[in-house]
């Protein structure tokens, strides 16, 4: 007889017990009593079936992180939801199933939603005296963040003065001391070398990294790391074409388009959702960007300046996705798994695995309870803790254990654009840093949806605060909302304290706190990713004149650029991604197997 043995671990059948009415201090259970364990052939036949009893209650109060007790964390949001409505209970077969026709429920739902939610979006945080308001709306404890120690930017920047005009002093520039980008490499989160290189970057350098976020990482030029590309999309890599338009591809950038992850889960098939992933990280290592694909704004004297990340492939991922179907008219069904929080985890978690053994950040999305698309940028959802941890948050839960598991060092997460209760889930501390960080292992980049909408919810100084590292932010144009540290309320003066003592000293240096520690969640991904591969690699690109650099000490590198018709008609800005580009020595000369027009020379300095 042939058999086969299958191990399921205890805690996949517990529930959480969000109201601490049996253990006392929350975390999941599993009641005694008899059950059952079907073995189907498929969702309604039966091939057979495993009885089994749990003599007492089983508690699971710790967490995979580090043992600690897992606690509620959503309090306000369950005790609303007690006050206002009807949870239905599984207790003896949903008793209390008649007080949903009774009236009873959603009878006060919308009892001082509005006021809720007024508060949540209060004071627009436009200067540095809301800072105190802007702490406490995250929910983050206080002892997270009241710091002893004095924080600042070695080289800070002036907000009143054009990034031309601002002193020598503010500039940073590449030092080959063993401190910069690849130096961390391998290196666990909390090691020291960190902040020592994140101490190198200047204040606009640090605002540029956490802000300008959509489809890539700027390059930093006082760490030497350069410019990466990130790209969307759930059912493979949605590529931007010439036109700009998503998913308008050019002929030389050819992509897979997969199938629906529905019907990817609707297979069972943990093998399939791996390839699936592991097949969009290898695209990833290919030189898909070229030079119309990945996008890097930097803002920079005054204006955005846009430059094309090229010959560096994908280090990004903006999938997969594990999104409940509550619907199915639900706009984007396509792109979510299940109805089922754990097939949803486990086959999210396969395609991320997948992705992570080519080097790519899976940014698993929409973290969480996005599960609709009308107003998806303001709407609000109410539910009890134990709805949240079983079903909308499970998939990312279960997802983000099978990264850590795989690779802690290379992991992403999008928040999304929706309410948790009253709050933005990307400004919600127990959504970004208590349930993700302290819980589940997460160690990395937590990245916004689409910052391009105009949702007064999704304020951006409150998601850094709370954890939410980096801006998806793909258009240009400077506002409070999408720019926090260039701000007025971010000047030099007003982290480091005016001479009237107008501002916070204290909520200055802890935010300035929060910014390191997003910065350092950014490199802590990106400098374990396929970007290693690039390190140190010389590479031409004719129709953006792009090179990878690493100046070494004062030795100048001599580059000869090879010139093209096409360069002739559209000439390129010289692009250098890392080092200090003034080590760099550059010379011009007519590429291999074309020629100059008649009468026409072209000098070394490429002057034609």
């Amino acid at each position: 007889m042939l058999f086969s043995i299958v191990k399921i671990p205890a805690e996949t059948f517990a529930s959480y017990d969000y109201g601490n009415a049996k253990n006392g201090q929350g975390g999941y259970m599993l009641d005694a009593g008899n059950y059952i364990l079907h073995i189907a052939d498929d969702a309604h036949n039966t091939a057979d079936e495993v009885k089994f009893n749990i003599a007492s209650r089983i508690d699971f109060v710790n967490n995979a992180a580090d043992g600690s007790t897992v606690k509620n964390v959503y309090q306000d949001s369950t005790e609303y939801m007690l006050n206002h409505s009807v949870i239905l209970s599984r207790e003896d077969c949903f008793d209390n199933l008649s007080d949903l026709s009774s009236g009873h429920t959603r009878r006060t739902a919308g009892t001082g939603v509005a006021a809720l939610i007024t508060a949540a979006d209060a004071n627009a945080m436009s200067n540095a005296a809301n800072l105190p308001q802007a702490f406490a709306g995250t929910g983050i404890p206080s002892d997270h963040w009241m710091l002893s120690t004095k924080y600042d930017f070695v080289h800070p920047a002036d907000s009143t003065l054009a990034a031309a005009q601002r002193p020598t002093e503010y500039r940073a520039r590449y030092v080959d001391d063993g401190k910069n980008f690849f130096d961390l490499y391998g290196k666990e989160l909390d090691d020291p070398l960190y902040d020592e290189v994140i101490s190198k970057m200047s204040f606009d350098e640090i605002n540029n990294l956490i802000s300008c976020g959509g489809t890539t990482s700027v390059r930093i030029e006082s760490i030497g790391k350069p410019t990466t590309a990130e790209n969307d999309g759930p059912v493979g890599f949605s590529m931007p074409g010439s036109s700009g338009v998503e998913g308008v591809l050019t002929s030389d950038m050819r992509t897979v388009r997969f199938v629906s992850p529905t019907i990817i889960a609707a297979s069972f098939n943990r093998e399939m959702a791996r390839l699936m992933g592991t097949q969009v990280g290898e695209e990833g290592l290919w030189d898909l960007t070229r030079s119309t694909g990945g996008q890097n704004w930097i803002y920079n004297s005054g204006m955005w300046l846009y430059y094309p990340v090229t010959g560096r492939g994908i280090q990004g991922w903006y999938g997969p996705a594990a999104n409940t179907h509550r619907s199915p008219f639900a706009g984007r069904n396509f792109e979510y798994y299940s109805e089922d929080g754990f097939i949803g985890g486990v086959m999210m978690g396969e395609a991320a695995v997948g992705a992570q053994n080519k080097g790519i950040v899976a940014f698993i999305k929409h973290y969480f309870l996005n599960e609709q698309e009308t107003n998806r940028n303001s709407i609000a959802t109410w539910a009890d803790e134990q709805t949240m941890r079983e079903i909308h948050a499970k998939a990312f839960e279960l997802a983000v254990k099978m990264m850590v598991k795989n690779n802690s060092k290379l992991m992403g997460i999008m928040s999304g654009m929706n309410r948790i209760g009253a709050k933005w889930a990307g400004s919600d501390y127990a959504s970004m840093t208590r349930l993700p960080r302290e819980e589940w292992g997460f160690q990395g980049t937590i990245l916004t949806d689409s910052m391009s909408g105009t949702s007064a919810s999704q304020n951006i100084l409150r998601g850094v605060i709370a954890g939410n590292d980096k801006l998806l932010h793909t258009t240009g144009g400077e506002t409070n909302r999408v720019m926090p540290v260039t701000s007025a309320y971010l000047s030099h003066e007003s982290l480091t304290g005016n001479k009237d003592g107008e501002y916070d000293v204290t909520y200055g240096d802890a935010y300035k706190w929060t910014l390191r520690v997003a910065v350092k969640n950014i490199l802590f991904s990106l400098v374990n990713s396929n970007l290693i591969l690039a390190k140190n690699k010389i590479n031409s690109l004719s129709s953006a004149n792009a090179f990878d650099l690493s100046a070494k000490g004062t030795t100048p590198f001599k580059v000869n650029v090879p010139i093209t018709p096409k360069d002739l008609q559209t000439p390129a800005a010289l692009i250098v991604y890392y080092g200090d580009r003034s080590a760099i020595e550059y010379t011009f000369s007519v590429a291999d197997g074309y020629s100059l027009p008649k009468g026409l020379t072209l000098s070394a300095d490429g002057i034609l």
